[in-house]
């Protein structure tokens, strides 16, 4: 972000790259250039606007800036990081004087260094700031200040709490495989990275597909985002207008494939990325939010049903039968338990009792449909007798006791 958008106090113009992907298919390419062209001219309010450091090499910083260096990685002010650090870069490279801090926190600021001494990484990781990590290591020119001990031998991996744990691991991963920490993970481009981020805003299925394809790791990427306001009206799905905004610098904020889907309401984009990583949609992104809070705080039916089927729920009717089976495979004896059309819905006991030719015959007890008596013991729902008796070919037929339906008043009766 350049230093003229720096100035602007309240609005951020986002504009997007412009170049099409080489893996858009025919059939979708035009109406995601087009959706991809427009998220381009999306106005939003309230997103973080950091600016690029002056260029000032003023390495002097008193014992006063130190200190509240420290606080600001406690208390997760990344606007006064970047402030500090665009003003002092060397700040990056301080050791803080510390001593053990209180019960729940390893660090509290002494200035002395004969007591004790940590480096920001470990601030920022004891108190779980994920967002000021990534700024850290992007503005450290070694990358690798995360491995970098305290007074106690530990590491900072070692003392994170929070989102932080993952967020360093994830670092030291990347500097295993050849590349500087929180940047990209793998063989894709950044213009990939950024078409990804918009096919699954735009819902484009072929388009995820194939960079899933060819980039197996670009589902665990994380995207540079900052949080806005769509008050264009763009995303009109989304009822909080609260929605992501792309812009490639983690430091600003991060979110998964998961999150964006979630945010955007692809209820079968969602399904198809939890097949491809079945655990990446309870993963938070940068305002400690699983896919799914994103989905609710949104309001996206399509993504909150999708989360329902994630767990196991069904939308359609179904029947399970649970007993005995006839030497030719039908029912013989036992409980037909079903479940009416809708996610919440519970499979209930329907009937219960003997067959004969694969219908109702012999002794039995048939419960009213959708009708409960409250819940048992374990919480489960407590179906209501319709008939207790004698059934011939799927028919009443015998002695029996019919039961009226509790759902209707009869005259006279209190």
């Amino acid at each position: 972000m350049s230093a003229t958008m720096a100035k602007l106090s309240s609005k951020v113009l986002v504009r997007a790259g412009r170049r099409k992907s080489s893996l858009l298919k025919s059939n979708d390419a035009n109406d995601f250039k087009d959706f991809k062209e427009k998220m381009s001219l999306l106005q939003v309010e309230g997103g973080a606007v950091g600016g690029d450091e002056d260029d000032n090499d003023d390495q002097s910083f008193s014992e006063s800036d130190e200190e509240e260096f420290f606080r600001s990685l406690r208390n997760g002010d990344l606007n006064n990081v970047k402030r500090m650090v665009s003003m002092h870069p060397s700040l990056v490279d301080v050791e803080f004087g510390v001593v053990d801090g209180e019960e729940g926190s390893e660090y509290a600021y002494s200035g002395k260094f004969e007591d004790g001494f940590c480096g920001p990484f470990h601030v920022a990781a004891e108190a779980g700031q994920e967002a000021a990590i990534l700024f850290l290591n992007e503005k450290h020119p070694e990358g690798d200040a995360f491995m970098v001990e305290d007074y106690k031998g530990r590491l900072p991996e070692e003392v994170a709490k929070g989102g932080a744990v993952k967020t360093l691991r994830d670092l030291v991963q990347a500097m295993k495989s050849g590349e500087k920490g929180g940047g990209r993970q793998g063989d894709f481009s950044a213009q990939d990275e950024e078409d990804f981020f918009y096919a699954l805003r735009a819902g484009v299925m072929d388009t995820v597909t194939s960079l899933v394809e060819k980039y197996p790791e670009i589902m665990h990427v994380q995207f540079g985002v900052w949080e806005g306001s769509d008050t264009r009206g763009m995303m009109p799905q989304v009822k909080s207008r609260r929605i992501y905004t792309y812009c490639g610098n983690l430091s600003e904020g991060q979110c998964g494939p998961f999150h964006v889907a979630a945010e955007a309401g692809h209820k079968n984009l969602l399904l198809y990325l939890a097949k491809q990583d079945d655990g990446g949609w309870e993963e938070k992104d940068f305002l400690d939010r699983t896919a799914e809070e994103v989905a609710e705080a949104a309001q996206t039916q399509g993504t909150l049903d999708a989360f329902k089927e994630l767990r196991g729920q069904t939308l359609g009717a179904m029947e399970v039968f649970e007993g005995e089976h006839d030497e030719s495979g039908r029912r013989k004896v036992g409980k037909l338990l079903k479940k009416m059309e809708g996610y919440d819905e519970e499979l209930i006991i329907h009937y219960e009792g003997r067959w004969k030719g694969g219908k109702y015959d012999g002794k039995g007890v048939l419960y009213w449909e959708g009708i409960m008596n409250g819940t048992d013991e374990s919480g489960k729902p407590k179906p209501i007798r319709m008939y207790d008796g004698e059934f011939k070919a799927g028919k009443k037929d015998g002695k029996g006791v019919l039961f009226a339906d509790p759902r209707i008043e009869r005259e006279g009766l209190r």
